[in-house]
């Protein structure tokens, strides 16, 4: 099932014809019946374009944050990517490079996976939630070279409470910044409770939601994985539990493997601590331009907060603030 999003008009100020013309001349793969759809099928930290060549279908990759110049971060992708789909848990890069654009513009050609994607977490039915545990269980079991590894929950949410530092010692007063100074302020607890956060030392997916699976015939497959590190497992079930705009969820049953509600109370304040810092920083590029236009509307800059603001309001009442 294919969810596009609205018509676009220009990504990185190109119009479609203009990106397919420079998607041929970069491209080593015969691209002669290449037809690119007008509209985005969903992601934040990617533009993702439905590509279709003939009957072959394509996902076309952008970074949404505009400030890349080369191919760094996606070769860095695809090499997860890759390792992840010779166990069926993710779809194969084709290639990544450059457009030639006004300015250089990295890009990363996927494999598209036809199947279902759900809208939210508590509409998938629980055959198809087995089937996400299979996948997730098999995921947690690999070793895969060169991704993050973190020794503790304290050691995985420096890096976030060091971005939000920079974000406050750095720029003046906005709206992300206030936000961020909010989040900090809520430090001390949420590492008094993450202390002593169940840790296995297994490969995790990072940031598990229902926009980033997508269920076939054969079972789950992973769709956005460049945040897989070694860490817990049982840290993206709290992740699937907070993330999603309207609602927070009950840990669906099936993907918790019968592990104590505490243990995954404390990960859902990291979880969210995550969620929350993430947009924080995605509304800071979004204030200072960094951010592609199609992304960064004023409907979307208003959702943004105010989903901040719930997710915050949440966090503070979890830690009885």
């Amino acid at each position: 099932m294919i969810r596009l999003m609205p018509p676009l008009f220009q990504v990185y100020g190109l119009t479609i014809d203009q990106l397919s013309s420079l998607l041929k001349q970069a491209s080593s793969l015969n691209l002669d019946r290449l037809h690119i759809e007008n509209s985005l099928l969903g992601g934040w930290s990617n533009l993702n374009l439905l590509v279709r060549n003939g009957s072959d279908k394509y996902t076309l990759k952008f970074l949404t944050l505009m400030i890349f110049s080369d191919t760094t971060l996606y070769d860095r992708n695809a090499s997860i990517y890759n390792a992840l789909n010779q166990y069926g848990l993710a779809p194969r890069v084709l290639e990544t490079g450059i457009l030639d654009g006004p300015a250089p513009i990295p890009y990363m050609l996927v494999e598209f996976i036809d199947g279902t994607v759900y809208s939210d977490p508590t509409l998938i039915p629980d055959d198809r939630m087995r089937d996400l545990k299979v996948a997730h269980d098999k995921l947690s079991s690999l070793e895969i070279p060169g991704v993050p590894s973190y020794d503790s929950a304290l050691h995985y949410i420096d890096h976030m409470i060091e971005s939000m530092k920079v974000l406050v010692s750095k720029f003046d007063l906005g709206a992300a910044q206030k936000f961020a100074l909010r989040l900090l302020d809520l430090v001390p607890d949420v590492n008094n409770i993450i202390a002593d956060c169940p840790w296995s030392h297994k490969l995790m997916h990072g940031e598990l939601s229902e926009s980033n699976v997508v269920f076939t015939d054969q079972g789950a497959v992973f769709l956005d994985v460049p945040s897989v590190a070694i860490g817990e497992p049982l840290y993206d079930v709290a992740y699937l539990s907070v993330q999603h705009a309207q609602k927070v969820i009950h840990p669906p049953p099936i993907l918790c493997g019968g592990r104590p509600t505490e243990e995954l109370d404390s990960l859902r304040c990291l979880a969210l601590f995550h969620v929350i810092s993430w947009s924080i920083r995605y509304l800071h590029f979004c204030d200072i331009g960094f951010v592609e236009p199609n992304l960064s509307t004023i409907p979307i800059r208003t959702a943004l907060v105010s989903y901040i603001e719930n997710k915050l309001t949440y966090l503070e009442d979890l830690i009885g603030r």
